[in-house]
């Protein structure tokens, strides 16, 4: 469904603790935790294969204080909510155990608290969101609105998480409160940014290291126009494929495996190609690892274009509008390569653009479309503010 242009604005730290003390007269801890673009390895975290995201310069605050006007009890899990979210208008106040009853802004709000509240004494707390990141054009806004979450309420807590920690507590609120089946690549990105780099990322061991990104070169989204909805059926499905395909070749994890597997599933020609996919992809990010090492921005360009065809042809996730975006923005001179970014079904279209081009890319190609399109610096990790 197509969706009005929506780029949202620059979140005031400073203004957004005003805010909270209007509300809740209290004063907050403030947590920022950026969004992501994965310049290439799309599905194939979830599979255990290599992923190569980047933290970017748009970000979601949460400012979270304890409430302290209704003693917790100090069981495990006894606590209430007291939620607000002034870019919705919304706000609510959510006892822990109808936290599933509440509405979906609600839940991602409240996830985190719920996750660490399953194993850590945690009290009654006041939670207040911003963001900037665009929502449904695949830069995992909701990982960074969770991952901002999960590292407030664990301050306030008194709870002491490692980077990884973090982003898994984030990882397990959006599957267990959200319910959206999701990898773990967009909340470690947005918790091991480094300014100026993208991280290279295996899922299966979570090794990693940081790779420096192109500086003359500039990583730009473009808005489609359809917004991508993780927790709908086609991401589930995808995964469950994936999955069977796994077990028709032997392993736990598909890139366990490799394109040598790929006659043992020519029974289901729909398995065999979104293995191919899965596998194909996972060599692209080596490839795509030593040309930005190389400094090789056409081979880089030339591995993002290929894996657009990828994801259209073998894991069948584009759609005519984000299709005709890539077709627009890879023909346009100054572009290196293009591809749909994020989960699927719609969403972003991610391109590499010559420095020196990027305001006449921009320009021509939202000429055409009408629609806007932001221009992503890699940047630091997720932290406290205050």
């Amino acid at each position: 469904m197509a969706h009005a242009p929506t780029t949202p604005p620059r979140v005031d730290p400073a203004r957004l603790a005003a805010a909270f003390r209007a509300r809740f007269g209290l004063t907050p801890r403030i947590a920022r935790a950026p969004g992501r673009v994965n310049l290439i390895g799309e599905h194939t975290d979830y599979n255990g294969g290599l992923v190569l995201p980047a933290a970017i310069d748009r970000a979601c605050y949460v400012a979270v204080a304890r409430v302290e006007t209704e003693p917790a009890d100090e069981a495990i899990g006894a606590f209430a909510f007291h939620l607000a979210a002034p870019d919705l208008d919304a706000d609510l106040r959510l006892p822990v155990i109808d936290l599933h009853q509440g509405p979906l802004w609600a839940r991602y709000l409240a996830a985190p608290a719920a996750i660490l509240g399953m194993t850590r004494p945690v009290p009654s707390l006041a939670i207040m969101a911003q963001g900037e990141v665009p929502m449904g054009m695949g830069m995992s806004s909701s990982a960074a609105l969770l991952v901002a979450g999960a590292l407030a309420v664990a301050d306030v807590a008194g709870v002491k998480l490692t980077p990884f920690e973090v982003a898994t507590l984030a990882q397990r609120g959006e599957r267990e409160i959200v319910g959206t089946p999701c990898g773990l690549m967009d909340q470690f990105a947005s918790t091991h940014g480094a300014r100026g780099c993208a991280v290279l990322l295996d899922c299966a061991s979570f090794e990693w290291r940081t790779v420096p990104a192109p500086s003359t070169a500039a990583i730009v989204v473009f808005e489609s126009g359809v917004r991508h909805k993780l927790a709908e059926g086609g991401y589930a499905k995808r995964r469950s494929e994936c999955a069977r395909a796994a077990r028709a070749t032997g392993v736990m994890l598909l890139c366990e495996a490799d394109a040598a597997a790929l006659p043992d599933l020519a029974k289901d020609p729909v398995l065999q190609r979104r293995a191919r996919h899965v596998w194909s992809e996972t060599a692209r990010v080596r490839e795509a690892v030593a040309a930005l090492e190389g400094g090789d921005l056409r081979t880089l360009g030339a591995l993002m274009t290929a894996s657009h065809a990828s994801l259209r042809d073998d894991f069948e996730v584009t759609c005519a509008e984000t299709d005709a975006l890539a077709d627009l923005a890879q023909s346009t001179p100054g572009v290196y390569g293009a591809r749909q970014m994020g989960g699927g079904f719609g969403g972003g279209v991610i391109a590499l653009v010559a420095a020196d081009a990027v305001d006449d890319v921009i320009a021509k190609v939202t000429a055409r479309t009408g629609l806007p399109a932001v221009v992503c610096t890699p940047s630091d990790g997720a932290e406290i503010l205050a």
